[in-house]
């Protein structure tokens, strides 16, 4: 298996996973031009905190946003946390990654700082 990185989010990046297609019921995590008017633009913004996770190919295996993008509607927010809002590419879903990738934006947050942001 291999590590992952994070890095910032390009336009280029974004405008790849912008075009991931998921099989349904995770149809809903789609960000087609449906989802998000100017979803380049919005990913770039300094307040969505968007990250590349990327493997030691450099390929871009998911995305993931730090604070209120990574929010669920509906959830309990009293407490102060990090949101942390994450994408995986669909082909590979259910592969048994998702854990060791979650650890790796966990700590890249930690070593970051990113609550602060």
């Amino acid at each position: 298996m291999s590590s992952i990185h994070l890095r910032p989010a390009t336009e280029t990046d974004i405008r790849e996973f912008r075009t991931w297609r998921y099989p349904s019921p995770y149809d809903v995590y789609d960000l087609g031009e449906g989802r998000l008017r100017d979803g380049v633009a919005y990913f770039l913004q300094a307040e969505v905190a968007c990250h590349v996770l990327v493997d030691d190919s450099g390929a871009v295996v998911g995305y993931c946003t730090f604070g209120p993008d990574g929010r669920v509607p509906g959830g309990d927010y009293a407490r102060a946390a990090l949101d942390i809002g994450l994408g995986v590419r669909p082909d590979l879903i259910g592969r048994g990654r998702g854990a060791s990738w979650i650890d790796a934006v966990c700590r890249f947050a930690d070593r970051r700082s990113i609550a602060r942001l």
